[in-house]
């Protein structure tokens, strides 16, 4: 898993679903970060676990890199464009 997966966009919502509701994040200053998708992922993790938080990863990341490819098409060839979906995400 990456890190920043197990320090923040996981484990946030997962100690806030254990506490239920806002604990004290004495030792993770992630979680006092802006909290769009978290609150998003917290939903997920009631519903269906963590399996659905990392899906809805996978849509993000899948819809990004769309877009990227559909936007950089525009100003490069579809090579340059391959590359920049590829370079987004390694």
């Amino acid at each position: 898993a990456a890190r920043d997966e197990l320090i923040y966009h996981l484990e946030i919502p997962k100690r806030i679903l254990e506490h239920g509701g806002w604990p004290f994040f004495q030792d993770n200053i992630y979680a006092y970060f802006p909290q769009f998708s978290e609150m998003i992922f917290l939903l997920l993790f009631r519903w269906g676990g963590e399996t659905a938080a990392r899906l809805f990863s996978l849509a993000c990341a899948g819809l990004l890199s769309v877009t990227l490819y559909v936007f950089s098409r525009r100003h490069v060839s579809v090579h340059y464009s391959r590359v920049a979906v590829w370079l987004l995400l390694t």
